[in-house]
């Protein structure tokens, strides 16, 4: 007689969960049939916001929910919803060729250490049962059928739930962001099934892979040990211990919540969480659809899309008061699409009044999105349009070139140096014409003559040698003494160096200078401060002109991304507007997107393009304002009164906004405290602009040689600062 095993009564005490699991196999990627020959199919439900839309539109969506139930229910259909809040941890993949910008993204994930980070997911089961009750059941298990009768059968259910599938994605997909689970394979080619590891983590408690069996999923599913008391359930796996009790309503009344704690059938409540568990609700209820409706509302802490966009992963990821990651994008694509390397909109916009973060914000975006030129197929550019030179010490810290548009200092502008291509020369000649009808002028046909054939001659000839004042040599001075007052010479002259007699045009520092600093294929990252020229009527359109048109040149296709600061402002010249008004709406198509920021809804509204910035936009942020306008946010921007409110509400120095993508919309938290070093770069101040520009004198333009010396200069200056205030 062989030796017993030590805990060999205690092992055949032991009972299995198989009995509690109603689940036979799955018969395809998305379906699920239970031993009693019913079929499931579970949703992930991203959820509708709540704290951001008016009450009305909760209703609405309520209403439609009820419709929706009312819509696929019968006796053969049932629906189970989950909710589960986990806690969570999470950092987007980044890679940086910029120190500054590594250290900056190291620093902010790292800040996010100790915060509890919250996760809510929503399910959504809907049930099939071609044989509803006991006795057909009895029945059908009961009558010889074939083979192929039981295929037939199977064929005609899984037809059904397909067309119920169909109600509820296409009733859902609008406000809630539903994604139905299925299977995956890893690199191996081993088939896993999303479906079954969330019915395998209502059992044991943890998520993990769980495989298409071959076996029986009642005895295949479940990695826990499950001890049941009279109120507490302990779930025992192999890694941790857990402990659960269960709650349950008495009723459901139009006053108050009654609950219950579980106490004499908690097993039954524990398990009657796996759909198809009918005969384990300890307490069934009546409830019309329209209490289910109030009761499943699918209302959520919109989390935004983190992996699947255009470019890749989400921009970055920020604080939430619920505790829930919010990931922001410029794109807005649909949750559960993969759209990487598609050509969507991402247009964005950013309102926050002075004193709101705007600036910090806005670089924070530009330096977290310095990640998409890593492994970008045909490249990455960024370019700033800026104003008050905020975004001038970011810029330079991306090792990028930053240039200052000063009234009377030469620009460095010299167009006659660009290639020799008949889209260049035709441009010349555009440009050529604005310079000579500049106070009104009218241009002749023969003026346009003149012009063109000095442009074509002008760029015949080496690169070096090309520049505005040569173009004025190949223009006739004129015979008559009226032919030289009103002659395209006399006009261009005020734009040249030399007018041919030594004599200096009042507009020669705009664009004729000897060699031509604006080069976007040199640098990744490129800044243009237009504070000064923009009010400056007589070469703000020729200035633009240039430097669209250069830019122009460069959205071939790679990613790109064009940075309006104070728009309103750029947008105010007729070249600038006009760009940015075709842009709006063709960018998306060359992969690229616009980023307009201001503290001025109002200029913007006004301008000549409001309505492409207003509509031909994908993502909408907005800071704290407590003295929002109403018919700007709600009637022009198209806010919800809801969201209206939360813009006043909230605090100025919160370090909070809201943002927006088509129907959702979110509050987000920058909480960059500790970052006093980055926020001084990130800030834009002009005080830390000027002794950047020091530095820079003394040891060169390279970030990881000023950045070090730019710190510690400006702290000494910070405590110089307050011993000074003490005295």
């Amino acid at each position: 007689m062989g030796a017993t095993a030590k805990y060999h009564n205690q092992i055949n005490k032991e009972r299995s969960i198989a009995p509690f699991v109603p689940y036979s196999s799955q018969i395809s990627d998305n379906t699920i049939v239970t031993d009693d020959g019913d079929y499931l199919r579970i949703w992930r439900v991203g959820g509708t916001s709540f704290e951001t839309i008016d009450i009305e539109d909760i209703a609405l969506r309520k209403e439609q929910l009820n419709t929706l139930y009312r819509a696929i229910g019968s006796n053969k259909v049932a629906i189970w919803t989950h909710t589960i809040r986990r806690r969570i941890t999470d950092k987007l993949n980044a890679t940086y060729d910029n120190k500054f910008a590594r250290d900056f993204n190291e620093k902010y994930y790292e800040s996010f250490s100790g915060y509890r980070m919250m996760a809510n997911e929503l399910y959504l089961t809907v049930i099939y049962r071609p044989q509803p009750t006991r006795t057909e059941k009895l029945f059908t298990k009961a009558s010889r059928r074939s083979l192929e009768e039981i295929l037939n059968d199977q064929k005609a259910a899984i037809k059904k739930l397909d067309e119920i599938a169909y109600q509820v994605e296409s009733s859902m997909a609008r406000y809630y962001q539903v994604e139905q689970l299925s299977t995956y394979q890893d690199e191996q080619g081993v088939k896993y099934s999303q479906a079954l590891e969330l019915i395998n983590y209502l059992i044991s408690g943890e998520w993990q892979r769980v495989r298409v069996p071959k076996a029986p999923l009642n005895e295949y599913l479940g990695s826990a040990w499950i001890f049941v008391g009279t109120e507490t359930i302990e779930i025992r796996s192999p890694t941790k211990t857990r402990y659960a009790q269960c709650i349950d309503f008495k009723d459901y009344n139009a006053h108050t919540e009654v609950a219950a704690l579980v106490t004499t059938a908690t097993d039954a409540a524990f398990y009657a969480q796996l759909p198809c568990n009918w005969r384990y609700r300890p307490r069934i209820a009546g409830l019309t659809s329209r209490n289910f409706a109030g009761l499943a509302c699918f209302h959520n802490f919109t989390a935004g899309k983190r992996d699947g966009n255009p470019w890749g992963q989400a921009v970055t990821l920020v604080k939430t008061t619920s505790g829930q990651p919010l990931y922001i994008n410029f794109h807005h694509s649909k949750g559960d699409e993969d759209n990487y390397d598609k050509k969507v909109l991402g247009n964005t916009r950013i309102i926050g009044q002075s004193g709101s973060g705007k600036t910090v914000l806005m670089n924070m975006l530009f330096l977290q999105a310095q990640k998409f030129k890593i492994n970008a197929p045909l490249g990455f550019t960024s370019i700033f349009f800026d104003k008050d030179e905020g975004a001038k010490l970011c810029i330079k810290a991306m090792g990028g070139k930053y240039l200052s548009v000063k009234n009377g200092q030469p620009t460095g502008f010299n167009p006659f140096q660009m290639e020799s291509t008949e889209e260049n020369i035709q441009f010349l000649d555009r440009l050529l014409r604005v310079l000579v009808a500049h106070g009104g002028k009218a241009i002749s046909t023969t003026d346009e003559l003149q012009i063109s054939h000095a442009v074509r001659t002008v760029m015949k000839m080496d690169k070096e040698d090309r520049r505005l004042s040569i173009v004025l040599q190949n223009i006739p001075v004129g015979i008559t003494k009226e032919d030289k007052e009103n002659s395209v010479h006399k006009r261009l002259s005020k734009w040249c160096y030399d007018d041919g007699s030594g004599v200096k045009g009042a507009y020669a520092w705009v664009l004729d200078c000897p060699k031509d600093e604006i080069d976007f294929t040199v640098y990744d990252n490129y800044g243009i401060d237009g504070t000064d020229f923009l009010d400056n009527a007589d070469v703000r359109t020729p200035v633009s002109m240039y430097l669209l048109h250069r830019m122009e040149s460069i959205i071939d296709g790679r990613r790109f991304i064009y940075w309006m600061d104070e728009a309103w402002k750029w947008v105010d010249d007729e070249a600038f507007a006009e760009f940015a008004g075709n842009k709006q709406v063709t960018i998306r198509k060359q992969n690229g997107l616009g980023v307009f920021a201001t503290q001025m809804p109002s200029s913007l509204l006004n301008s000549k393009i409001a309505k492409s910035l207003v509509q031909q936009v994908a993502t909408e942020i907005y800071l704290p304002n407590p003295k929002a306008d109403y018919k700007e946010y709600v009637e022009e921007f198209k806010t919800s009164v809801a969201e209206y409110d939360l813009i006043r509400s909230l605090h100025e120095d919160s370090h909070m906004f809201l943002i927006k993508q088509g129907h959702q919309s979110m509050i987000g938290h920058l909480d960059l405290n500790g970052f006093d070093d980055e926020l001084a770069i990130m800030s834009g101040s002009s005080d830390n602009n000027e002794l950047l520009d020091e530095i820079i004198k003394e040891v060169g333009d390279n970030p990881d040689e000023w950045i070090p010396v730019f710190q510690e200069r400006r702290k000494e200056r910070v405590l110089a600062s307050k011993l000074k205030k003490t005295r």
